[in-house]
């Protein structure tokens, strides 16, 4: 059996706190948990699996706002928006080795020759946490992380053992030149 870990909070909208269920590759692992301003960890034994995207989904079920100056941004000084936020996650498919997600540290490429030497490849965005605003905000990840997502800034490809490069977000390979060498 594998396990689930992540450290959760919530911001307040006057004086309210977020309450959320969890739920993880389709079973519900807590319903109507309530957050507070304090960092609540937690465990969870889950079933991960290795052969496709597992997807951790966090959906905020008491969404609120207060927009003090009425302007409909809620992005002033003293705007308040509810959120639960993610600000640790790992997982262990065998219970015992833990892999972690978040934080994220951002991991670059520099390409080494061809006509694009020197320049730098985003493999991962630095980031720290995840953040819920709504009913169905997920983090989906699998062995290679946290998967790129309206939601969170994931992994956006990785370099083969050949040295090319391969992107995420079309399948497509690329060499050092930047042309396309095939789909995988």
């Amino acid at each position: 059996m594998g396990k689930l870990r992540l450290d959760i909070n919530s911001a307040e909208v006057q004086g309210i706190y977020s309450v959320v269920d969890l739920v993880f590759n389709g079973t519900t692992l807590v319903s109507s948990k309530q957050l507070s301003a304090s960092t609540e960890s937690l465990e969870y034994d889950v079933e991960i699996l290795t052969g496709s995207n597992n997807v951790l989904k966090v959906a905020l079920l008491n969404g609120k706002a207060y927009d003090e100056n009425s302007d409909g941004d809620y992005s002033d000084a003293n705007d308040q928006t509810m959120r639960a936020l993610v600000t640790a996650l790992s997982y262990s498919a065998n219970g015992v080795d833990f892999t972690t997600l978040l934080p994220q540290t951002e991991v670059t490429y520099t390409v080494p020759s061809g006509t694009h030497a020197g320049q730098i490849i985003l493999i991962t965005a630095n980031v720290s946490n995840f953040t819920s605003f709504g009913l169905n905000y997920t983090i989906e990840f699998n062995s290679d992380g946290i998967v790129d997502s309206n939601y969170i800034s994931g992994v956006k490809g990785k370099l083969l053992e050949n040295g090319n490069f391969q992107l995420f977000s079309n399948g497509n390979i690329y060499d050092n030149d930047g042309n396309e060498v095939g789909a995988p």
